[in-house]
């Protein structure tokens, strides 16, 4: 019996040696606890002898309360956690142990004034408004649309203010500065007259802007007809039909017409600026080249061909009429005003004569007139152009009508002879008498004397 006895206490100290000492019965102590910060969601670490990630706030975190007990089984005082979130501050707070205690544990506690363990953000308004537009992003959409409307409401008046106040002050600058001319600064047809550009017997031409704007990017030359042609209620008839007619004319050799109309008893047309020297500059100096020459020909006559094609017919055409760029482009002007206007009248302006000194005979005597007209004048001009004087021009107004009625020109080549022959019979056919002599259409003396010039 002592034997068995010996045995069994022996079994159990072996036991005892192999798992260790007595077990400490005693369940762990695993509190549940809640930390809230604003904004949500921050990182928390709990700083002891080593840095321990404990979770994310606004969510239950396990803690073993055992840990902040000391050897007599006593609660410290208070344990130190630390908060991040990014764009924040880190935030430190000692949290007393009390909290275990609590049946449902959450920091801060109920009976605490705050709600939130508040964080700092590094960028105050931008961090905020990150993390409302994160957490609540319908109200925060609404807010920002909003703000958006209101900022870019306030900017426009503020811009349309300025622009007023601008407009205003550059009116008033033209207007006092250009006093010897009425239409200075004065508004026509939409748009606000801010310079003189030139004057002829028919019409004064300006430059002008959008009277809304006055943005220099759209300036436009704005030509002013004479009061002495709009006293004709017919004359006025006709050029308000023979305008509407040109404003579909749309080619890269023809000044392109914007608007026209009559206010206040004045006509005008709103045109193309266009920035270069009429032909009637370029050809002072005398003859041009034969290459030069031939582009500038070949342009016009490809302009006038394609009205012809609108029908519509220039019945004006002369180097006063034809502008050349600095690019060498050409641009025909004043579509559409020959017809308005009374040739009946024979003027002279200066040493130049007018008109009458590219009419082609049945302009003159009162025929009927069509494309072939435009042809004539066309053909006075390559002679120009290439010879350096006008056939029939003459000082004196009627005996130029005599020449264009009774005189046949003298062949180009006599007047300069690197001609080519073939040029010859190209622009006397263009400047036969009769209109049947010459050709039936402009394409056709353009492709002539095309060949001819090469």
């Amino acid at each position: 019996m002592k034997a068995l006895v010996r045995i069994l206490l022996l079994l159990l100290c072996t036991q005892s040696v192999v798992l260790g000492a007595p077990f400490d019965t005693r369940p762990p102590e695993i509190h549940s606890i809640t930390f809230n910060t604003w904004p949500p969601d921050a990182r928390i670490f709990l700083e002891a002898s080593q840095r321990q990630y404990l979770g994310r706030s606004g969510q239950p975190i396990p803690m073993n309360s055992a840990q902040f007990r000391d050897n007599e089984g006593k609660y410290q005082t208070a344990f130190r956690l630390t908060f991040e979130l990014p764009g924040y501050e880190p935030a430190y707070e000692s949290i007393p142990t009390t909290i275990f205690q609590s049946s449902e544990p959450v920091y801060p506690q109920s009976d605490d004034r705050r709600k939130y363990l508040r964080l700092t953000p590094e960028f105050p308004v931008v961090v905020d408004l990150y993390y409302m537009a994160v957490l609540h992003p319908v109200p925060a959409a609404l807010i920002a649309v909003a703000v958006i409307f209101l900022t870019v409401t306030t900017l426009r008046r503020r811009r349309e203010q300025k622009a007023l106040i601008d407009r205003a002050n550059r009116i008033e600058k033209l207007k006092a500065h250009n006093t010897s001319d009425p239409f200075i600064g004065s508004e026509l047809g939409g748009y606000r007259i801010t310079d003189r550009l030139g004057a002829g017997g028919m019409a004064t031409v300006y430059r002008a802007l959008p009277d809304d704007t006055l943005d220099e990017k759209d300036a436009v030359a704005l030509k002013v007809i004479s009061r002495d042609m709009t006293a004709d209620p017919e004359f006025v008839r006709r050029f308000n039909h023979e305008v509407r007619a040109c404003n579909k004319l749309r080619h890269k050799s023809i000044v392109c017409l914007y608007a026209s109309g009559e206010q206040e008893g004045i006509l005008f047309m709103a045109m193309e600026i266009v920035k270069g020297v009429t032909l009637r500059d370029r050809m002072r100096n005398g003859q041009i080249s034969l290459d030069n020459a031939r582009a500038i020909l070949s342009k016009l006559l490809q302009g006038v061909d394609y009205a012809h094609a609108q029908g519509i017919v220039h019945r004006d055409l002369k180097p006063d009429n034809v502008m050349i760029t600095d690019d060498d482009t050409v641009k025909i002007m004043d579509f559409g005003l020959a017809r308005s206007r009374d040739f009946s009248k024979v003027t002279k302006t200066g040493t130049t004569m007018g008109t009458p000194a590219y009419m082609p005979p049945e302009q003159i005597t009162s025929q009927p007139v069509d494309a072939r007209a435009d042809q004539y004048a066309l053909g006075i001009l390559a002679y120009e152009m290439l010879c350096g004087t006008n056939p029939f021009e003459e000082e004196d107004p009627m005996a130029t009508i005599y020449k264009h009625l009774t005189v046949d020109a003298p062949p180009p080549s006599t007047l300069r002879p690197d001609l080519p022959k073939a040029v010859d019979a190209v622009i006397l056919k263009m400047l036969a008498k009769a209109p049947a002599d010459r050709y039936p259409r402009l394409d056709q003396a353009l492709k002539a004397l095309d060949d001819a010039l090469n």
